[in-house]
C-alpha cells in the first residue's frame, strides 16, 4: 500500500498520539516538580492525551470544576 501511495507522491504526516489510549492527540499537559524551598527548576514532563483523556484527567484531580487560583504577584498594584 505505501508503494501505491508513493506512486502518486502522496505525504503521510506522522500523528501525534495519546500516550494514554493511543488515540489522536489534541492537547498536552506539563507537569513540573518543584520542591518548596527551592527555585523555580525547568525540568518538566509532557503528556499528550485526547480529549477523553483529558476529561478523565480532569475529574481525577478536579471533581469540583473549581478554576485555579490566581497567584500572589500576577496582576500589579494599582
Amino acid at each position: 500500500m505505501f508503494k501505491w501511495l508513493k506512486k502518486y507522491k502522496i505525504k503521510m504526516e506522522p500523528v501525534i498520539r495519546c500516550d494514554n489510549c493511543f488515540l489522536r492527540a489534541s492537547m498536552h499537559m506539563r507537569i513540573q516538580f518543584q520542591r518548596f524551598d527551592e527555585e523555580v527548576s525547568n525540568e518538566q514532563i509532557i503528556i499528550k492525551m485526547c480529549d477523553d483523556c483529558y476529561e478523565e484527567v480532569y475529574e481525577r484531580y478536579n471533581p469540583h470544576r473549581l478554576p485555579a487560583p490566581v497567584q500572589a504577584g500576577v496582576f500589579g498594584e494599582e
